[in-house]
């Protein structure tokens, strides 16, 4: 009898993990699209993903299946954010974790009240439970950043309904500031952001966009005083990532590592953390430690095409000729637009007194990325010594 059971409670964990994320899914959309009548996309087995779905639309509701049922233990809605009230959001997004929940209460209230069998009475019960730790993971106020196959971010709904409640003036241009910065339009989103950041509108969240923001329009000095507002206990591995290359990129190196180290406690494999506390200390000229990072670095990400021109550049600094221009070659292998390849060789070139080459190898550099550290400084130098040899 306990084998019949145990696979009973399995296939009810299963279907009502699939019944539930569907659910959760249909009632942001179906409440968003009678409130905003709007079109709604609803995802069901992605996070956004289009190739190989199953498609198709009714009313306002445009649905993406994917095709393989393993996948759908997690599902999106996009609702169109223009013009949108907050009232609006609020609703339909406490939709998605509350009716299922709903609609879990009753059909376990019926079941015991009108006695169904214990299979019912079990599986009822399981969906119940199921649907009660979705809506707590889902309302919960900790912000969690969840990562969509296009790349961008979105957050759970306690996180947006945290946001509406707290900042409920200021909710459309909270939206318009995250839709922008998705989109990439950083120049837009720093302002939006700014003046949210301005009005008194603290948050973690915002102030972490801000600062990735500035970095992306290169005002690392407004991103600074971000920072000296930004409670460290709040900040995530990425923002103390971040920190560290605003501190590195205003010449404040002792707290850019600091930065670093920070975001490597939340995060011991933060590769870009790795990766940036050993430029870090390449510009420092502790080559020898450097290498410790790049390899760490490399060992959570073997196609990180950084890394391995960092590594490469210190190898060669400490004399080690072949094993550093073998992590050159592995480099531009992996990424052959990598502004800071042409410049470590050119440095690289100018060490070897060879000028000519080493000055068009900083001008490719610098046309691929007029932003990579001290460029004109290297160009102005490698100049200066080119002139005298061709005169």
């Amino acid at each position: 009898m306990k084998l019949p059971f145990i696979g009973t409670l399995f296939l009810s964990l299963v279907v009502c993990r699939i019944v539930i994320v569907i659910l959760h899914e249909l009632s942001h959309a179906i409440v968003a699209a009678a409130l905003t009548k709007k079109k709604v996309i609803v995802y069901l087995g992605s996070y956004g993903k289009l190739e190989g779905n199953l498609s198709f639309r009714i009313g306002l509701l445009h649905f993406h299946l994917s095709k393989n049922f393993g996948y759908w233990n997690n599902g999106l809605c996009i609702i169109d954010s223009e013009n949108n009230s907050p009232e609006k959001a609020f609703w339909y997004t406490l939709a998605g974790p509350v009716v299922p929940l709903m609609l879990a209460s009753i059909i376990f209230l019926v079941a015991i009240q009108e006695k169904f069998s214990d299979t019912y009475i079990t599986v009822s019960f399981v969906f119940l439970v199921m649907c009660i730790i979705d809506a707590v993971s889902n309302l919960t106020l900790k912000d969690k950043e969840i990562i969509l196959d296009d790349g961008t971010t979105t957050h759970t709904d306690g996180y947006s309904i945290k946001i509406f409640l707290r900042y409920r003036k200021m909710f459309k241009k909270y939206c318009a500031a995250v839709e922008v910065y998705n989109k990439r339009e950083y120049t837009l989103a720093s302002k939006l952001l700014q003046e949210l950041l301005d009005n008194g509108t603290k948050d973690s969240t915002l102030c972490g966009l801000a600062l990735s923001a500035y970095i992306q329009t290169r005002e690392y000095l407004k991103a600074k005083v971000i920072l000296e507002h930004f409670p460290p206990d709040n900040m995530t591995a990425d923002d103390h990532c971040n920190a560290g290359i605003i501190y590195g990129r205003l010449e404040m190196h002792g707290k850019a590592l600091e930065s670093y180290t920070n975001s490597l406690e939340a995060d011991e494999t933060h590769e870009y953390s790795l990766n940036n506390i050993g430029y870090t200390l390449n510009i420092l000229e502790k080559y020898d430690e450097a290498i410790i990072y790049f390899d760490k670095a490399i060992e959570v990400n073997d196609n990180y095409a950084y890394a391995y021109n960092n590594r490469g550049f210190a190898k060669l600094m400490l004399g080690q000729k072949e094993k550093g221009l073998k992590d050159f070659e592995l480099s531009y292998a992996l990424d052959p637009l990598n502004s800071y390849y042409f410049k470590n060789m050119g440095i690289y070139r100018l060490r070897q007194k060879e000028y000519a080459d080493a000055l068009e190898l900083f001008n490719k550099a610098k046309q691929l990325d007029s932003d990579t550290y001290k460029i004109d400084a290297f160009i102005a130098e490698t100049e200066a010594l080119v002139l005298p040899a061709r005169n």
